[in-house]
């Protein structure tokens, strides 16, 4: 996959476009992961190895996402995530448009976590989302055959390195936790903070300051359930390990038309900003779980199982491990 570059212009460029406290908004940012350089596009996946040749599938190498066969994973037991200051109530946050993705960076990051098979102190560096066109699809990772309306990630850079770009291409150097969403009828009140300013930050390149009440709140419950692969890549990046937990985190199609009306760089609605997953032979996904029968399907789209939910009811969130 193609390595990041950043995209942003130059701050004297952003004097002009809409947001607040700039200067403490994009100082952090210009030199960033954005997502691609200025010719970088969703909508030309078949030619991202012609920038970077890890994009290829053709490598033999595992990149990210896949489509993850939970019949498949091994069974492993970890040690328990240690989070610190993902409850942090005064966590400073900057939610953004990058012009390809919506990104939360934290520009005084403190929140770490440790644990589920990561030996070291891993540091959050920023949250981005991945939408569809439409609610039957949109996340990266499949499970089973099934894809969803929305994936969040949490990257992480190990702490032993001062920054993302320092750990980018180390070994054990990123650690990114893959939330995926699922329909509800009723929007989710943990996602209200952030989804109530993205009108904000409609046009590209542009930015605010964001107050969640923690980064704990709008995570599910229950991250004890997982499934981790490793040598994955973020637009680039090697030596990754993925996480992707089991429970999904609700949205409402109300919530989710919020993101779709947001700008892109290239023109027209920010939309579609998903990689399609990749076929790569010999991946070794584990799970924390010992997976049930039942889960051992090919499912069908995630909106087709909107109706059953809503009938039978939500499932109960295990107690908060924050």
């Amino acid at each position: 996959m193609m390595l990041i570059k950043s995209f942003f212009p130059t701050f004297s460029a952003l004097s002009g476009i809409h947001g607040k406290n700039l200067d403490t908004i994009w100082s952090f940012t210009v030199k960033r992961y954005a997502g691609g350089s200025i010719g970088w596009s969703y909508l030309n996946q078949d030619t991202w190895h012609t920038e970077n040749y890890t994009c290829s599938s053709d490598t033999n190498e595992p990149h990210s996402p896949i489509n993850i066969f939970t019949k498949r994973t091994t069974r492993r037991t970890f040690k328990p995530f240690k989070f610190t200051n993902y409850d942090n109530k005064d966590l400073k946050m900057v939610l953004g448009n990058n012009g390809h993705l919506v990104k939360i960076d934290f520009p005084e990051t403190q929140a770490e976590m440790t644990g589920g098979g990561h030996p070291e102190d891993f540091t959050v560096d920023h949250i981005h989302f991945h939408w569809g066109k439409k609610s039957t699809q949109g996340s990266e990772h499949f499970k089973n055959g099934t894809s969803f309306p929305m994936e969040m990630h949490i990257v992480h850079f190990n702490a032993i390195y001062p920054s993302l770009y320092d750990a980018e291409g180390q070994p054990s150097g990123l650690a990114v936790f893959a939330f995926l969403f699922e329909l509800s009828r009723d929007p989710n009140p943990a996602l209200t903070p952030i989804v109530g300013r993205l009108q904000e930050v409609r046009t590209p390149y542009t930015a605010v300051d964001l107050k969640l009440p923690s980064l704990a709140t709008i995570l599910p419950g229950n991250m004890d359930e997982f499934y981790q692969y490793t040598d994955g890549g973020l637009r680039g990046f090697p030596c990754i390990t993925w996480t992707i937990f089991r429970e999904t985190i609700k949205i409402s199609e109300s919530q989710l038309e919020k993101f779709r009306t947001l700008e892109s760089s290239e023109g027209g609605n920010l939309e579609g900003n998903h990689r399609d997953p990749q076929d790569i032979p010999g991946v070794q996904v584990v799970s924390s779980y010992e997976v049930p029968a039942s889960e051992n399907t090919t499912q069908g789209s995630a909106f087709s199982k909107l109706i059953y939910k809503l009938v039978c009811g939500r499932s109960k969130n295990s107690k908060s491990p924050f």
